[in-house]
């Protein structure tokens, strides 16, 4: 398969374009880890490998979101639970339907929430046991856990985690304020080597897989840029919503042409009607004039003939 000419992007900070320029999944399968992995279309890593065939372990703690994976993924394997070191129970704190990112396992402050958030125990693993699921070869592994990253992390032994690329959100919640001193050791001394911060993430690779020996794969590191062609889903969805209500005011507009045709006629008829009936009314009137003036002649007539009768009468008495 050739590269299309325009890539969709669905990730939060285009971090899929970063890795599809890398990995070129319209070449050859591949599969994921996505920790956090959220809604399975909108800020999606994942989703535009999943559109060329790509599948993966996508874990998500969250009810709502774990079910539409679960729905729309079907060909991954869907976990729903929390990564980190203290496995057993934890409790969530889940955020509002419009802030759904901000849910974590750390308990948020008062200055943090507007709404008090929903609060209910999720299980949690270990990265290491959550690998037994996992498909291989590892492509890439994209960590978002709000703040969680060290925990996560450090959940497994990576050096027996080869993973070509390793995505990680690196700023605290909702800030620039760089996060990964704590946890950026851990993936250095596994034998993985920082590429890129794109803003957000931190980018890493796997200094033994054999894909980035190569000197020209440096030049592959850098943020999404327009020269990798490619359009934001909500533009398309913008674009989508836009069609529809074209064809919406198109489809209004040949109604209200089919009403004021309908109007025009109906016009025309009351018209053609009032003039008719004027016509009859003043026929009418003509009758009911002329009806009046020939009672009056035969009222005339009446009287003249009994005057006459009366004369006859009074003639012959004589």
């Amino acid at each position: 398969m050739t590269r299309p000419k325009t890539l969709v992007s669905y990730a939060q900070n285009h971090e899929d374009i970063v890795l599809a320029r890398i990995l070129e999944p319209w070449n050859r399968p591949g599969h994921w880890i996505d920790i956090g992995a959220g809604h399975p279309t909108f800020d999606s890593v994942t989703r535009l490998f999943s559109d060329f065939g790509w599948s993966g372990v996508n874990v998500e703690p969250l009810a709502d979101e774990f079910a539409l994976l679960s729905t729309e993924r079907p060909n991954d394997i869907n976990l729903n639970c929390a990564i980190g070191r203290e496995v057993g129970q934890a409790t969530i704190y889940v955020g509002p339907p419009d802030s759904r990112g901000t849910s974590s396992l750390i308990k948020p402050t008062l200055t943090e929430c507007d709404t008090p958030p929903i609060i209910y125990d999720v299980q949690v693993r270990s990265l290491a046991s959550l690998l037994e699921d996992a498909l291989r070869p590892i492509d890439f592994i994209k960590i978002d856990v709000e703040g969680m990253e060290k925990e996560v992390i450090s959940s497994a032994d990576w050096r027996d985690l080869p993973a070509q690329i390793v995505v990680v959100e690196a700023t605290k919640p909702n800030s620039v304020i760089p996060s990964h001193h704590s946890w950026e050791p851990i993936l250095l001394e596994a034998g993985y080597s920082f590429r890129l911060f794109d803003g957000l993430n931190r980018f890493y690779s796997c200094d033994t897989t054999s894909v980035f020996r190569d000197a020209h794969t440096i030049d592959l590191w850098y943020p999404a840029t327009i020269q990798d062609n490619y359009r934001t889903h909500l533009l398309d969805e913008k674009d989508s919503q836009i069609k529809e209500m074209n064809r919406y005011i198109e489809s209004l507009k040949s109604h209200l042409e089919e009403k004021a045709r309908s109007l025009g006629e109906a016009t025309d008829r009351l018209l053609s009607l009032q003039i008719e009936f004027d016509t009859v009314k003043r026929a009418l009137g003509s009758s009911e004039t002329e009806k009046i003036g020939q009672q009056k002649l035969i009222n005339d007539l009446e009287l003249s003939l009994s005057a006459m009768r009366r004369r006859v009468e009074s003639l012959s008495e004589q």
